[in-house]
């Protein structure tokens, strides 16, 4: 495992980056309050959703060297 990921491989083997996963969510989040005044706020909130995942206790976690860590 390379950088910071989202969370733990699927079933294919397949891990997910943190950093596009937080943009694909920002994205999405902006997305729904397009039609509001929050759209803004919530392309933010997609942001920093998982801004906690970043630590290395979590990323430890995600590898099985660390239990009952969370984000």
């Amino acid at each position: 495992m390379i950088g910071y990921m989202a969370h733990s491989a699927n079933k294919s083997g397949n891990w997910h980056r943190l950093s596009e996963h937080i943009r694909n969510v920002a994205r999405i989040a902006g997305e729904f309050a397009s039609m509001t005044r929050l759209a803004d706020e919530a392309y933010l909130a997609g942001i920093m959703h998982d801004f906690g995942k970043y630590g290395d206790a979590f990323q430890s976690r995600l590898i099985g060297e660390e239990k009952g860590i969370d984000h």
